[in-house]
């Protein structure tokens, strides 16, 4: 017998009211099952609540700020190494070191690209 005469055979079910008695449960069964119940459980006393101290109702808000704070600097840190973070930091230094002509700047990126070990700078300017 294969599998598609095996899916349209017919079983043998029992009827509906056949069926139903297996689910049907003695008269007055439940009537008093609730104060049987509770008459089998133990004695026991009973406790006033514990008061809830201000540690355990600020934690989640502590955790939340904790995990704001840790995304913003997580991200700072992440941007801290683009091209562009890092061109503002050396634009700082230059204005840090009191760079005042354009000859004091190039003198300045040479001894900066010196002290990174770069390609060193010769300092062309357009009036000469």
């Amino acid at each position: 017998m294969d599998i598609k005469e095996q899916s349209h055979r017919q079983y043998d079910l029992p009827e509906a009211k056949a069926s139903q008695k297996h689910y049907t449960t003695p008269d007055g069964y439940l009537d008093g099952l609730a104060q049987q119940i509770m008459a089998a459980l133990p004695e026991q006393e009973v406790r006033p609540a514990q008061p809830v101290g201000w540690w355990v109702k600020a934690k989640p808000i502590i955790y939340l700020a904790a995990s704001f704070v840790g995304l913003y600097y997580g991200f700072k840190a992440v941007n801290s190494f683009t091209p562009e973070a890092r061109v503002e930091q050396v634009a700082q230094q230059v204005a840090d070191a009191g760079v005042q002509t354009e000859d004091d700047y190039w003198l300045y990126l040479q001894d900066y690209s010196e002290s990174l070990g770069e390609l060193e700078f010769e300092p062309t300017l357009e009036g000469d």
